[in-house]
């Protein structure tokens, strides 16, 4: 010997690895599908699971963390390992603070929105990729109002001898 190794094909092979992913958005126009007025909201995280509900280990050993959107709204799990048919990986969705989901299942699968999880079609073939596990978002409506009411003693607060006025118009 010259001192080489070789190395032992089925130690080194790395088993077939699949990816999900894509987008969470601001739905602008609230329709529920992606369209060229939406962006991407940035930061937003979501949490894999496997086809029994737990964790997930990628194809190198290693635990498979919750990710966060990038500053364009897009978000990838990689190098998970293939799954036999019919099982599939499900992203969960932490909604973001000051959005509600929009109308999901409008449109096509590439295209619309899920609410809360979503679950990827068979990745079965080494590269395969799921982008269809999006999460689309309005803005959540807010309100104003409360009360006008008569100061019958003049000192600026509510007190139990104030009554309501009615018939009076606010903008």
């Amino acid at each position: 010997g010259n001192g080489d190794v070789e190395a032992d094909d089925e130690y080194w092979a790395i088993p077939p690895a699949v990816s999900v992913g894509d987008y969470v958005f601001l739905d602008n126009n609230a329709d529920g599908v992606q369209d060229g007025g939406d962006d991407g909201i940035e930061g937003v995280t979501l949490t894999l699971t496997g086809p029994d509900g737990g964790p997930v280990t990628d194809v190198f050993g290693n635990p498979v963390a919750p990710t966060v959107t990038d500053t364009d709204g897009l978000y990838s799990f990689d190098d998970l390992p293939a799954l036999p048919a019919g099982e599939s990986y499900t992203v969960t969705v932490t909604d973001p603070a000051g959005f509600t989901p929009t109308t999901a299942g409008v449109g096509t699968p590439d295209l619309d929105s899920s609410t809360g999880t979503a679950t990827s079609g068979d990745l079965v073939n080494d590269g395969d990729r799921d982008p269809t596990l999006d999460f689309g978002y309005v803005v959540a409506p807010v309100s104003v109002g409360d009360y006008v009411f008569l100061d019958t003693n003049a000192d600026g607060v509510q007190d139990g001898g104030d009554v309501g006025i009615e018939g009076v118009t606010l903008t």
